[in-house]
């Protein structure tokens, strides 16, 4: 319930937090993250993101078993969705493995779809080099299945055709650069992929904050070492932080000059009504911290002129608008009412004059299970200290 003390009734036993003067604010969500361990997890709470979507992983097995062991309460974390990721053997390391398959033919497309229904997935995530016959098949499949599909705009057959056929999510802003409006677009080009984004219905998660991170390295190893000893990444799993050394981004050349374009882009979208959603790739990319990058996404989408209430919805209401759109009978969340689900975060001040005032809440109540910030900081010294 959601009223005055006067005209609710608090059932006898009831946990009272004292909240007198601070601010409720629905958790937020990831719409595009890697997850591999428990600590992805805690991280993310910590921060107060309590949904994500998760766009493929190495151990899909095990996501599945983090999303069904934080459902059921017996797992602290967020609420995953989970994606059933597809690309040509070309583009997979490992094809058919859990969670991942190979769609070359229209067979295969099709088969795509079924896996993912019949395994559990919440969503399909395609990738860059799927067959044009392929993709058609796999996105009819989906649609008889039921199944959202998200991901990359598939090269063979354009992000304007992708979404005719059903792709209702775009995974990163800079999709549009590589398959609809070329690599610098002008003005009247980016109009015109706003416009036809918004008449196909489809959904964008512009994530600025993966192409930013991996803009400041590019060419500078300095940059990316000093991503690895930054304070926000010391609760970070090894396995992760062996992966950014590994990362090639710093050692490359020439000069990545994308951002200015993607920022303008994402100004287009919102300008023409199109639901942008935050999604940050955590942590698969250097630099980007599960939890603290949303809070960095939401700041460069004010850089990028959403106003504050614009950008905290995209971490908010539109991620829950689009899972109600395109996921029938899920989890209501995004908002504070009745029927949602119990996912919020306490702040102090109004984060709508400040959005810094989110990085660190009071408290995080994550399936109805309320965390202090005392035990939020006790959990995080503790993946510290198990590095």
């Amino acid at each position: 319930e959601v009223g005055p003390r006067t005209a609710v009734r608090i059932p006898e036993g009831t946990t009272l937090i004292a909240a007198e003067g601070r601010y409720l604010v629905p958790g937020l969500a990831d719409f595009h993250t890697h997850l591999m361990t428990r600590g992805d997890l805690e991280l993310f709470v910590a921060s107060g993101v309590t949904t994500v979507a998760n766009m493929g992983s190495r151990d899909a097995a095990r996501v599945l078993a983090y999303r069904d062991s934080t459902r059921r309460g017996a797992l602290v974390g967020p609420t995953i969705l989970v994606g059933f990721f597809a690309d040509s053997r070309r583009g997979l390391a490992v094809a058919n493995a859990a969670g991942v398959a190979a769609a070359d033919t229209p067979a295969e497309g099709r088969d795509v779809a079924r896996r993912a229904h019949a395994d559990g997935f919440d969503f399909i995530k395609v990738y860059n080099s799927i067959p044009e016959p392929a993709f058609f098949a796999l996105m009819e499949g989906a649609r008889r299945a039921g199944m959202p599909v998200a991901g990359h705009g598939v090269r063979a057959v354009g992000l304007e055709r992708g979404m005719q056929a059903g792709q209702r999510l775009i995974a990163h802003g800079e999709e549009f650069l590589y398959a609809f409006v070329g690599r610098q677009p002008d003005d009247s080009a980016l109009t015109r992929a706003a416009a036809i984004t918004k008449a196909l219905g489809a959904s964008v998660v512009p994530n600025l904050s993966a192409y930013s991170a991996i803009t400041k390295q590019w060419g500078r190893p300095a940059v990316r070492d000093s991503m690895l000893a930054a304070a926000d990444a010391r609760a970070l799993d090894t396995q992760w932080l062996e992966r950014w050394r590994a990362s090639d981004y710093a050692t490359r050349t020439g000069v990545l000059s994308g951002l200015p374009y993607l920022m303008r882009l994402t100004r287009a979208l919102r300008d023409h009504g199109v639901p942008l959603l935050v999604g940050t790739d955590a942590p698969v990319i250097p630099g980007v911290v599960p939890g603290v990058s949303v809070h960095e996404e939401m700041a460069l989408l004010m850089s990028a002129g959403l106003t504050a209430f614009e950008a905290l919805s995209a971490a908010t209401r539109t991620p829950g608008e689009y899972s109600a759109r395109e996921m029938p009978g899920s989890e209501v969340f995004g908002t504070v009412r009745p029927g949602a689900r119990a996912d919020l975060r306490l702040v102090d001040g109004n984060p709508l004059e400040e959005l810094g005032r989110l990085r660190r809440p009071l408290g995080v109540m994550v399936r109805g299970r309320w965390l202090e910030r005392v035990e939020l900081d006790r959990r995080l010294a503790e993946l510290a200290r198990a590095r």
